[in-house]
């Protein structure tokens, strides 16, 4: 491509200047890099090949996908920020009384990040395996995560006596809107998991706390396809590509 900054002129400062912008400018007008485009939106097909005008007007030297796939955009939106919300506590048995719950999360790229603190203001009425809720709206996806009966660890996090003694937790999956914080074992008292207890692993009161964490998959998250091209050479006009899976990306072409 030739350089787009060419300026004659009778005055030598004039053409000295033109000679500099040129120099300077002209590399990058003619960097493929820079000098390419984005195209947006382009729905790729698994079914077929899929034809995509470049419209660079010369011969295409590369490409990359800059976004996508887009399934849902609350759900590939990155936010350091915590976001709190006030989770709805169950239990597979009781109810939890006497404990002020905490917690709080983030959403990036299909992934919810979440925080919990529960803390005791007396003793709480019987209950076995507790279980808070997500945030409205939010649904995990199952598909790769093991029954809960299977022990599967998602999280950690620690309960703690009072300040006097404190276990170590995991978190498990018991539904696509919850997760329960459990005990990964206590000393001799308890060799294995165990799901908490108003007194497992110890005796819930007055200040005493649950302090834990956990990353899950998001239902509808999106889902990285294979893309390639099929032809061996870069053509005049067009980029043929195949996918994995039907998506829609963007792409920057050069």
């Amino acid at each position: 491509m030739k350089s787009p900054f060419t300026v004659k002129a009778q005055n030598y400062e004039t053409n000295k200047i033109a000679e500099d912008l040129r120099r300077t400018l002209g590399p990058l007008a003619s960097n493929p890099f820079l000098n390419g485009q984005v195209l947006e939106n382009i729905s790729l097909s698994a079914a077929s090949t899929n034809v995509i005008e470049h419209k660079l007007d010369r011969p295409l030297r590369f490409w990359t996908i800059v976004r996508g796939p887009i399934v849902n955009s609350n759900q590939t939106i990155s936010d350091v920020r915590l976001t709190s919300y006030t989770p709805t506590v169950t239990a597979a048995t009781g109810s939890v009384t006497n404990c002020t719950t905490i917690a709080s999360y983030t959403v990036t790229n299909g992934w919810i990040n979440l925080l919990f603190k529960m803390t005791f203001s007396a003793a709480s009425a019987a209950f076995n395996w507790p279980r808070l809720s997500l945030p409205s709206g939010f649904t995990l996806d199952l598909t790769y995560l093991q029954s809960p009966d299977g022990w599967a660890n998602y999280g950690s996090g620690v309960t703690n006596d009072a300040g006097t003694n404190t276990f170590l937790l995991g978190v498990l999956v018991p539904s696509s809107t919850q997760v329960s914080p459990f005990v990964i074992n206590t000393a001799s008292t308890y060799a294995g998991p165990n799901h908490i207890q108003n007194t497992v692993p110890f005796t819930y009161n007055t200040g005493d706390t649950l302090n834990f964490k956990t990353s899950l998959p998001l239902s509808g998250r999106p889902i990285k396809p294979d893309i390639w091209e099929v032809t061996g050479e870069f053509n005049e006009k067009y980029l043929y590509l195949k996918s994995t899976t039907d998506c829609t990306v963007s792409l920057y072409v050069g």
